[in-house]
């Protein structure tokens, strides 16, 4: 189900984002909100410690959204602490899947500015310190070599998608047609 959902929101996500405003009704924000989210769980062993969400906008929708993965003793919401999150890029060529840190605890601390990126990226690179040793015990060889270490290119217009790429820790981008199983 996760590789058949992941192909069908990055073809279908932009017919959706044409409506501007967020539908409950619509299949995508039902594959969002509740399709992803539920694969993710079920691939997931002790699942009961994670919190599974998705995003597709909070009113309008948004240019990248996200489905995530928060482990409940670190964070609740993408806005604090650290969590896996796929992401799903304005351009739809890729789904990125990310150990990223909530972008919005900066903006919080400083406004919407160069300041908090520059404190995002900061913080992504010293977790990155921690991180990328553990991935390397961890991970296969040929995910290794797939993995970006730290920033990431803007994934979108906004303010916030910039700050997903200056908050990324370890990603992997997954062009659309070479999605994982």
């Amino acid at each position: 189900m996760l590789r058949e959902g992941l192909r069908r929101w990055a073809a279908d996500y932009e017919d959706y984002r044409s409506q501007r405003r967020v539908d409950a009704g619509h299949s995508m924000h039902v594959l969002l909100h509740e399709g992803l989210p539920t694969a993710l769980r079920d691939l997931t062993p002790d699942a009961a410690r994670f919190k599974f969400e998705g995003s597709d906008g909070q009113g309008m929708i948004t240019a990248v959204p996200w489905v995530a993965v928060f482990h409940k003793q670190i964070t609740l919401s993408a806005k604090t602490g650290y969590y896996i999150v796929w992401l799903l890029p304005e351009d739809r060529r890729s789904v990125i899947l990310e150990l990223g840190l909530g972008a919005t605890q900066f903006a919080d601390l400083y406004g919407e500015n160069k300041k908090a990126l520059e404190a995002a990226a900061r913080a992504g690179s010293k977790v990155l310190s921690f991180a990328d040793p553990m991935a390397r015990g961890i991970f296969s060889t040929d995910l290794q070599s797939r993995l970006a270490r730290g920033e990431v290119a803007p994934l979108g217009p906004g303010y916030e998608h910039k700050a997903y790429g200056k908050a990324a820790v370890l990603s992997v981008a997954y062009p659309v047609d070479d999605l994982p199983r």
